[in-house]
């Protein structure tokens, strides 16, 4: 038994599991069976949609893999940067502590030379 509710491509694309442009580039192409409503704006019928997600499951999967691959790629990298970005927080706070220390030694040695 089908459903055979209307989607947006968007809906189809998060069902489908690929993204909204994979959709709209199937519907120009004709793989993918849409039509306008009256508001001017696609909608997809799920069985149609089912269809072309059974024909193109081996795509559909290598560019979930591709996805996958890249949310991995991109969380080592935010950590990367999160690290990189506390070690040069912390190296600025050293800094202005040292900044402070020859700060208090140049008024103190100014404060000696002119009272003595």
């Amino acid at each position: 038994m089908t459903d055979s509710t209307f989607l947006t491509p968007a809906a189809a694309a998060k069902r489908a599991g690929c993204g909204r442009t994979k959709i709209m580039k199937a519907i120009e192409n004709k793989a993918l069976k849409a039509v306008r409503s009256n508001r001017n704006r696609w909608q997809i019928k799920s069985e149609d949609l089912e269809d072309w997600m059974t024909a193109n499951i081996e795509e559909t999967q290598s560019d979930s893999d591709a996805d996958s691959q890249n949310d991995t790629e991109t969380t080592v990298k935010i950590t990367r940067l999160e690290a990189e970005n506390e070690a040069l927080k912390q190296r600025a706070s050293d800094l202005e502590k040292d900044r402070d220390e020859w700060r208090e030694q140049a008024q103190k040695s100014v404060w000696k030379r002119l009272f003595g």
